[in-house]
């Protein structure tokens, strides 16, 4: 029993940005969830200007995958990134939806982590789409707080973000594994926490979108780092 959403991989090719794709299932037996299938690890189905989106198939495990192709199975968006290299500002985040018929979000992560597409200047409610969210619902208007949920008890906080170099994690479960990658999906950075805050220097890489990777027991929390 596998679960996941279809992607044309056909000609023509297709543009797929701030798309919000979320599947949580529950497999059966030796099945899979998954948030982004192919037919082949072709990716000639889609544009280079393929970005701006966010994956998620539940908490990353061997049934709960990011991105498979029959060959490749990609628990969080480091390693999809080797194989769909587009993606560079794409994310793998729980959009915490109010329930299973209101789609509003409530996960503040997802503020201004689209990209303004011309054509497509309001939400699903009416609103301005000014620093657009991914997905249909706007959280906020270019700085103007519009309707933010406060985070679960057990969000991680990291601060500043975007940061020149410097980044605080607040929140950590002790001996957490903290892992940094860089676009390619390369690990430039690993630490075990000794406590619940952390802080982590970039400050000698380049500018650029970085990944971090947070690993404690069978739970992994995954997202982006913005180095000015």
């Amino acid at each position: 029993d596998v679960t996941a959403v279809p992607v044309v991989v056909n000609s023509p090719a297709v543009t797929s940005t701030n798309n919000l794709i979320v599947n949580k299932s529950t497999p059966n037996g030796s099945g899979r969830a998954i948030a982004h299938q192919r037919s082949g690890t072709s990716v000639a189905g889609l544009t280079a200007s393929t970005n701006y989106n966010s994956y998620y198939a539940g908490t990353p495990s061997a049934t709960h995958l990011v991105y498979y192709d029959g060959t490749n199975s990609d628990q969080d968006i480091p390693t999809y990134l080797t194989h769909v290299t587009s993606e560079t500002n794409s994310l793998s985040l729980n959009p915490v939806f109010v329930s299973t018929t209101d789609l509003h979000t409530t996960d503040a992560s997802l503020v201004s982590t689209g990209i303004a597409i011309n054509s497509v200047t309001d939400d699903f409610d009416g609103q301005p789409r000014g620093c657009p969210e991914i997905g249909f619902d706007e959280f906020n208007n270019c700085g103007i707080e519009l309707s933010i949920a406060k985070p679960a008890a057990d969000a991680i906080n990291i601060y500043p973000n975007p940061s020149n170099g410097i980044f605080n994690f607040k929140g950590l479960e002790k001996e957490s594994q903290l892992e940094i990658y860089d676009v390619t999906g390369r690990l430039i950075f690993q630490s075990l926490a000794n406590s619940s805050n952390c802080m982590i220097d970039l400050s000698e890489k380049e500018s650029g979108i970085y990944f971090y990777k947070i690993i404690h027991n069978d739970t992994i929390k995954s997202g982006k780092l913005i180095r000015q």
